[in-house]
């Protein structure tokens, strides 16, 4: 994603949005690994439940405490903050292509076959613009618990504070609730930025862990 790509209010910038309109471009990979042109990719596997949602899920959305909005805010101050520091030192929005691996936990951005930087990445979870549903990472059966591993302590943050957006496996939600979920993700686990691929059918939320240029 671009440094654009999360406004105070959610909004996504005419930039991102035309990120994301780029057409991705045939590549060889292996079997574990997604890659495409900047800003887009091939998304995980959802699992089945994603698309059954109850009633009480989908009203989900709008349970949202005074408690939330504020640690929504705090995570996309601190979120913009990291994504400026990105682009500054390693001009994430520049490198025209990147490639991500679940086995390694890596994103890789590259320009001309040849890697430029390297990022360790966790995974946050995905909106689907099929059934505008969120669903975090630690519920998705097709992510390796490994990748999902710090992400649970968002859930146990939740579960503390009676948070039920950050408990909740699967709801109602649209992609300006994925950058919210980030945001909250990047800010409790001190991540070093976040960064969003779009699916055919929505979009992949990660963060950041570690950031370096390639050697």
């Amino acid at each position: 994603m671009s440094t654009e790509g999360l406004l105070p209010h959610g909004q996504l910038t005419r930039r991102l949005v035309q990120n994301a309109q780029r057409q991705s471009k045939p590549l060889r990979r292996s079997a574990d690994t997604v890659g495409t042109s900047f800003d887009g990719c091939t998304p995980t596997r959802r699992s089945t439940h994603s698309a059954q949602l109850s009633a009480g899920v989908r009203r989900l959305a709008m349970q949202r405490s005074d408690t939330f909005e504020n640690l929504v805010h705090e995570g996309h101050e601190y979120l913009t903050r990291c994504q400026q520091s990105l682009e500054e030192e390693f001009r994430i929005s520049h490198w025209p292509r990147y490639d991500w691996s679940q086995d390694a936990g890596q994103l890789i951005f590259s320009e001309d076959s040849v890697r430029k930087v390297i990022a360790s990445i966790e995974f946050v979870g995905s909106i689907s613009t099929k059934t505008d549903t969120w669903l975090w990472a630690w519920g998705n059966d097709s992510l390796d618990q490994e990748r999902t591993r710090l992400i649970r302590r968002v859930r146990t943050y939740g579960e503390t504070n009676g948070i039920k957006p950050l408990v909740t496996a699967n709801w109602h939600a649209h992609e300006v609730d994925g950058w919210d979920m980030t945001s909250i993700a990047a800010y409790l686990l001190n991540a070093k930025g976040a960064y969003r691929t779009p699916q055919d059918s929505g979009f992949t939320f990660m963060v950041l862990t570690n950031v370096q240029w390639a050697t």
